[in-house]
């Protein structure tokens, strides 16, 4: 038996090969998604590694573990003199730092999210290598990574532009840098100045965020540790520089974890949408066989050995086509990358990590899919029986009931409905997460419909070609042989009603976030213009700017927004700080309880939904934790109707000056005099913030363009990443086109001798592809509109989103997917109109 499993893999190369493309694809989706993540991971850890080199311990604020990337209060410069004369000290050198605007020729800079750091020049420990120029020795004067340097084309000699709390300042490049192995920093810009220019950068003179100790020789860490901590102020630590990689890299984990999770539920969705392809594949190849495994029943073989047969052909299948996999996956880590970066992010640049857990995973991926979807086929050959080797037509698959499947694909169906239905409402016990209830919901949905699907061929399928009918016997042909079996072309049109649905939900996702983006912005921003850093990255502005534009005549009032993580009880929320009275004049914020306006220092101005989710009212005391000032007890002062721009909560900027160390703006609200028209008061505005590259002046409607450029470019990565799906769909077309092609060999040559030409019979070919790929793209859609607006209306309970399906587009999904399967059946509509008539005919 096992050289007949060989001689059934050689005899059948094409069609397994074909097979194998869509396990390929599928495990090299997973094998990416490890490989990609793994190397980012291994890239952050060297740059951390590298960052806190010959550094042993680190003095800095005590900050709360869920707000390690806000400012703590910073300390006096004069306690690195105190720690260096400590015994055991070689070194002690204090640093300030902060987040930066940098322009060019002053055009700004934007990361479009990593953000551009500064910090000073330390003799000690410094983890900066020079790679071009020297270090910054005056005012004036900075250094900038090599790889920020590469992307924007800047060079040591060049003047740049800075900007700090202050206005911006014109700086020299006098060095590029790298940090250890590693040109970048991780996909964010560093820079580092001269000691006083950090200082009045970051208005620091005379403080320091953090100390860098260097140990003599022999004196361990924790010796250290014991030296330092007697003589440190309160609500300041010493920690070795081992914990403070560990602390660094657990957010980056945090991060990668996330996206690891989001690739591998693609991976996996393509290696679901993989096994509807092999097992129609298996299934047309052991029909196609009949007479063959017949043949081996009437000699004596067993059911149990032919079953065995056809599953040891799907393992080797399947174990050759994982390996495969795991190199396509390499490649695809460059692509995933590449996509990434093509919608906004900015990666470090490393050496691929392929780890054995990446090998076995896509394996053991592999394995279990191919094996689970030939077990039905290898089933269906065990019980050929072995009197079928006598009969002719024994290849041609007996027509069978649809009964059962009915019934079972209503029932998966339901308990698909009752699981995302029992997500979607929030009633799921805590033990369970409600979106992993939506997830197995929706996959049980997919899987039902799909058993359904058959059913629905027939009355679908006519309904499809009708106009093809109509057009003579070409396409009354194309539209009988599309659907004569509804089970094949049920599982070949599976793969693009998958990729398709989840298309359509992307769609609708993209088009709803949009539609609420301009509902919002037209119903609750009550300013004329909004002044805010260019890209929405990861930059702000400086205060500054704020007071010079309050000091122009054609500004009657505007409102500047702080925003930044701080804690209530144990939950880290974004908490905001502006004059609260003007905020809820420019910005549409209405009070439940208590006054915007009246809320004090020692007060907080909570949203509706945050004192409903803590069960709080006005007069109520909470506790608040700030990464500077730790936790600080202020009363609810006002409760308003929804969140404001981007925060939870709200205090006064006395508050915010008291509690955070950091004083860049986030945003500006500008209502004009009633004088002046929006186009005179953007030219006004526009030349004071020219001096202050990357803040951009945007009207309302430029302001939610550019909330929508993020959304879209969301849509843009989802697709990109359901491209792969679309592709293991399009092979499946493909497979089964060829295989059916060789499965009807005979009829071909009939049609071909009754006086059929070979463009009539091309045509017939493409036809049959065109309906197959139309019918499973118009079920995608409806699925995914049903999702959509399940997703939307479960969301619409805790926030105020709008329902918006975008025909167009969902239209042209269903052009786009005939468009794929006009070019899936390109290559066998050439060869059935090659068969030669005579071979044909005496086909078997």
């Amino acid at each position: 038996m096992w050289r007949a499993t060989w001689k059934g893999l050689v005899g059948h190369k094409l069609r397994l090969i074909l097979t194998a493309l869509a396990i390929v694809l599928g495990t090299g989706f997973v094998a990416g998604s490890y490989v990609f993540t793994d190397t980012l991971d291994g890239a952050f850890t060297d740059l951390f590694s590298s960052a806190f080199a010959g550094t042993d311990v680190i003095v800095r604020p005590e900050v709360d573990e869920d707000l390690t990337f806000v400012f703590g209060e910073r300390m006096d410069a004069a306690l690195a003199a105190e720690i260096e004369a400590l015994d055991g000290v070689e070194t002690a050198e204090g640093s300030v730092g902060g987040l930066l605007l940098l322009s060019i020729d002053g055009e700004p800079v934007s990361n479009s999210g990593p953000p551009i750091l500064g910090s000073a020049w330390i003799e000690s420990a410094n983890p900066f290598e020079i790679r071009e120029g020297r270090e910054p020795r005056a005012p004036a004067e900075l250094v900038i990574d090599k790889s920020s340097a590469d992307r924007f084309g800047i060079a040591v000699g060049d003047t740049v532009q800075v900007t700090g709390l202050l206005a911006p300042t014109d700086m020299t490049v006098v060095g590029l840098v790298g940090l250890g192995s590693s040109d970048g920093f991780g996909g964010a810009t560093a820079l580092a100045f001269e000691r006083s220019q950090a200082e009045e950068l970051f208005d620091a003179a005379g403080q320091v965020d953090a100390i860098n100790v260097v140990a003599e020789e022999g004196v361990t860490p924790a010796e250290l540790i014991g030296r330092i901590t007697p003589i440190l102020p309160p609500k300041v630590e010493a920690i070795d520089s081992r914990t403070a990689i560990e602390e660094q890299l657990s957010g980056f984990k945090a991060a990668l974890g996330f996206i690891n999770t989001f690739l591998l539920v693609f991976g996996f969705v393509s290696l679901f949408v993989g096994s509807f392809i092999i097992q129609n594949t298996f299934r047309i190849i052991i029909a196609q066989r009949g007479r063959e495994l017949a043949m081996l029943r009437a000699i004596g073989a067993t059911r149990g050995q032919i079953m065995r047969m056809v599953l040891s052909e799907a393992m080797i299948v399947s174990l050759v086509a994982s390996l495969f996999g795991v190199l396509t996956g390499i490649g695809l880590a460059y692509a995933i990358k590449a996509v990434f970066e093509a919608f906004g992010g900015s990666l470090p640049d490393s050496d691929l990590v392929v780890r054995p857990r990446t090998l076995l995973v896509a394996l053991v991926a592999g394995f279990t899919v191919t094996v689970i979807s030939a077990m039905l086929p290898a089933f269906a050959a065990s019980r050929i029986p072995p009197v079928a080797a006598m009969r002719e037509l024994a290849s041609i698959p007996q027509k069978r009931s649809l009964r059962t499947r009915s019934i079972i694909g209503s029932a998966v169906t339901l308990i698909g409905l009752v699981l995302l239905w029992w997500g979607l409402t929030g009633e799921t016990p805590e033990s369970l997460s409600p979106a992993a209830v939506v997830g197995v919901g929706a996959g049980a949905i997919f899987v039902g419909v799909a058993i359904l699907t058959p059913l629905m061929v027939k009355p679908v399928g006519r309904t499809i070609g009708r106009p093809l009918s109509a057009s003579g016997t070409v396409g009354r042909l194309a539209v009988e042989n599309a659907i004569r079996s509804p089970r094949r072309t049920a599982a070949t049109s599976a793969a693009i009603m998958i990729g398709t649905a989840l298309a359509g939900l992307a769609l609708i996702l993209g088009s709803s976030l949009s539609a609420t983006t301009d509902s919002l912005i037209a119903d609750r921003f009550r300013s004329d213009l909004i002044v805010q850093p260019a890209g929405f990255g990861g930059a702000e502005l400086s205060p500054e700017l704020a007071t010079r534009l309050a000091e122009l005549p054609e500004v009657e009032e505007l409102v500047a927004i702080r925003r930044n993580a701080a804690k209530i009880g144990d939950d880290r929320i974004f908490l905001g700080s502006a004059d609260l009275d003007a905020l809820s004049r420019l910005v549409l914020i209405e009070s439940v309880e208590g006054e915007l306006g009246e809320v004090t220092d020692d007060q907080v101005a909570i949203s509706q939904d945050t004192a409903t989710e803590k069960g709080l009212a006005v007069g109520d005391d909470i506790e608040m934790t700030f990464a500077r000032t730790g936790a600080q007890t202020f009363t609810v002062g006002a409760i308003f109707t929804q969140d404001g721009p981007g925060a939870e909560a709200y205090i006064t900027s006395g508050a915010w000056e008291a509690n955070f160390a950091e004083r860049f703006d986030s945003s500006i609200f500008v209502k004009l005099a009633p004088s002046v028209d929006l186009e005179t008061g953007r030219q006004a505005l526009t030349a004071i913030t020219e001096s202050y590259p990357g803040a951009d002046v945007l009207d309302q409607n430029q302001f939610a363009e550019e909330a929508k450029k993020q959304i879209n470019q969301f849509v843009g990565l989802v697709f990109a990443l359901l491209g792969l799906t679309l592709l293991i769909g399009f092979f499946g077309i493909l497979n089964t086109l060829l295989l059916s092609i060789i499965e009807r060999t005979r009829e071909i040559g009939l049609l071909r001798a009754v006086g059929t030409t070979r463009s009539q019979l091309s045509n017939m070919v493409t036809w049959e592809a065109v309906i197959v790929a139309v019918f499973g793209s118009v079920l995608g859609i409806i699925l995914g509109i049903f999702f959509g607006w399940a997703l939307i209306s479960a969301l619409q309970r805790d926030s105020e989103l709008v329902l918006a399906i975008p025909a167009g587009p969902l239209a042209l999904s269903v052009v786009v997917a005939a468009v794929a399967g006009v070019i899936a059946a390109v290559y066998p509509a050439w060869r059935a109109s090659r068969l030669n008539v005579l071979a044909a005919i005496a086909y078997e």
